[in-house]
């Protein structure tokens, strides 16, 4: 009974500890994104698949938006770049 405990301890220790590193800042990576000249956002939608006629409108929708902003001057003068994924 003790071993499963000690086990579970365990796996729930090493779960934490990686949380606790997946979540951590990255340093480097702010430097370079407040010296950079782009603002990247995330797009996931379904653009293939059953759901593909949802995701793909939604997609363009997302598109329309971007470039309204980036024809305004953008964000703070930075533009924006979408980083597309298929879920």
């Amino acid at each position: 009974m003790f071993k499963n405990i000690r086990v579970s301890v365990g796996i729930m220790m090493i779960m934490v500890v990686g949380l606790l590193v997946a979540c951590g800042k990255n340093q480097n990576a702010d430097k370079n994104a407040e010296n950079s000249d782009v603002i990247q956002i995330g797009s996931m939608f379904e653009l293939t698949g059953s759901a593909a006629e949802y995701g793909i409108s939604m997609n363009e929708a997302v598109h329309m938006a971007v470039d309204e902003i980036n024809a305004a001057g953008g964000i703070d003068g930075k533009t924006i770049e979408i980083v597309e994924r298929d879920i």
